[in-house]
């Protein structure tokens, strides 16, 4: 996933981290299959003030005299990390990408993390290649207009390094970053026109009894969709009882 998320503990609970989505370049559209290809520019930013310190911190050590540490995790895609820091044990948010199909193993990796000198505002931001598959309506080719999605989600109740509640707020979006936009389309036949971003909000349980067509076996130890779930009456009613996930779409046209 673009982002594995590090760190233990969350800046807050929770923590707002902003979502800006800059389409750099649309690769592909297969309406055969569905799905699509692009260059995505993703920027986060958020409230932390401890990074600062953190990064101060990694630097004396990489620089000490006789020291012998080392850094896992650089801040920037160049791999430098004394010149463009080092991010050992710095919070950053786990976000999964959730119909993303994969990510081509020779694209190239782009990213960055920094802090504001002014302020406790940090910021991360990583250039994704990759194919997601979405759906299409047809019904109005060849002159139809699609919006394609990119669904980005936060489970609510996690444990672990990706810290705790993360709220994921819509900031800004654009068509283009790096990429030069020159006449004529990204693909053949195809453009972008839109970039949107739009939180959802739901709990898990009502994602599950959404689209199950049962209750789970008698027999299994730890049941999708138990019995007592499936029959009751106040799980449907309140399902804010069960864990949670925010998702976040990123809609293009």
């Amino acid at each position: 996933m673009p982002f594995q998320g590090s760190g233990d503990v969350a800046p807050a609970v929770p923590a707002n981290v902003y979502v800006s989505t800059f389409v750099d370049r649309l690769l592909g559209v297969d309406d055969s299959t569905y799905e699509f290809t692009a260059v995505v520019w993703f920027y986060l930013s958020w409230i932390d003030p401890r990074v600062k310190g953190q990064l101060a911190d990694n630097a004396a050590k990489l620089t000490a005299a006789n020291g012998n540490s080392t850094c896992a995790l650089p801040c920037q895609s160049n791999q430098k990390a004394i010149a463009g820091g080092c991010c050992d044990g710095v919070w950053m948010p786990y976000i999964a990408f959730s119909n993303l199909k994969w990510l081509p193993q020779d694209r190239v990796v782009r990213y960055g993390f920094g802090a504001n000198p002014d302020s406790n505002a940090v910021f991360q931001w990583r250039s994704v290649h990759a194919t997601y598959y979405t759906p299409m309506d047809l019904r109005a080719f060849p002159f139809d207009r699609q919006q394609l999605l990119i669904q980005m989600e936060v489970p609510q109740a996690r444990s672990g390094w990706s810290g705790g509640l993360v709220n994921l707020i819509p900031s800004t979006t654009g068509n283009k970053m790096f990429t030069a936009k020159t006449r004529g389309d990204d693909v053949s036949g195809w453009g972008v026109v839109d970039v949107r971003l739009q939180p959802f909000e739901y709990p898990l349980c009502a994602a599950t009894m959404a689209g199950v067509l049962g209750p789970s076996a008698a027999g299994d130890p730890a049941p999708v969709m138990p019995e007592y779930m499936w029959e009751s009456q106040q799980a449907r009613r309140e399902p804010q009882q069960c864990a949670a996930a925010a998702v976040a779409a990123v809609e293009l046209a």
